[in-house]
């Protein structure tokens, strides 16, 4: 995995975050009310589609029934996994009643806003607009569908996400790291958070690699729930660090967003 330093440069860049603050307050309704029927903060769903699609402007160019029909019939390991996904995909445009010659994607078969893959849709995609249509494409649908998906993984509504922390030395060696390893933290003694972190179950220890030293984090429950979104501590903490400065963006210019 590379340096922190260019995932930083590439997810957390002003554009990024100024965009963020924009679709938030341009679907800020859709967004509360996602939050107070799932519990999902607003930023956290903005973050996602700020990362997945850039909130919406880049969806995919592929068509996705030719993309999912030649990854499941060419020879990888992944093909079984692609037959699935063509399957789901196919019952899905059936179920929606849509050409699925017509819908576009990811190279891997990735559709919407959120990037679900086919094999989502049946469990995770709401139809937020109440038109009688899932559609991943539609800022509405999306937002209730991610923060959806997030309840179902666990998420915990008014708990943090993360807390940098200090520790002995510049780079950390000192126990294993990774959102599949948690800690007590009675027992990471020489850690110590650098601001208040009111929390009080297990906690990850995440470890981003800079050029010249290891940056170390917490990281709670819900941060171990965006990684089921994707599986990986980079990608959680891009999304952390991407909603909170959203969130400090969005309330300098526009107040609560919680109103």
């Amino acid at each position: 995995m590379g340096p922190w330093d260019y995932y930083e440069k590439v997810f957390l860049k002003e554009v990024k975050v100024a965009k963020g603050i924009e679709y938030m307050h341009r679907h800020r309704q859709t967004l509360l009310r996602a939050y107070r029927k799932y519990g999902v903060q607003p930023e956290y769903v903005t973050a996602i589609i700020g990362i997945e699609s850039h909130y919406g402007a880049n969806t995919g160019k592929f068509p996705v029934f030719d993309t999912l029909t030649t990854l499941a019939f060419e020879q990888h390991r992944r093909k079984r996994y692609f037959k699935s996904e063509l399957k789901e995909f196919l019952l899905m445009t059936r179920r929606e009643k849509v050409n699925p010659k017509r819908i576009k994607g990811s190279w891997a078969g990735a559709i919407g806003l959120g990037q679900f893959m086919p094999s989502n849709y049946k469990t995770f995609v709401v139809d937020f607009n109440y038109d009688g249509k899932k559609r991943m494409n539609d800022s509405q649908d999306a937002i209730g569908s991610i923060a959806y998906y997030f309840k179902r993984h666990g998420w915990r509504r008014g708990q943090p996400v993360a807390v940098r922390v200090s520790y002995p030395g510049k780079r950390f060696r000192g126990k294993r790291t990774g959102y599949r390893h948690s800690y007590s933290r009675a027992s990471l003694k020489a850690i110590k958070p650098k601001w208040k972190f009111d929390y009080k179950g297990k906690v990850h220890l995440i470890k981003l690699r800079r050029y010249g030293f290891d940056e170390l984090w917490y990281g709670a429950h819900n941060f171990y729930v965006i990684t089921r979104y994707n599986h990986s501590s980079y990608y959680a903490m891009a999304v952390y660090q991407l909603a909170e400065r959203i969130k400090k963006g969005y309330k300098k210019r526009y107040g609560s967003y919680l109103r």
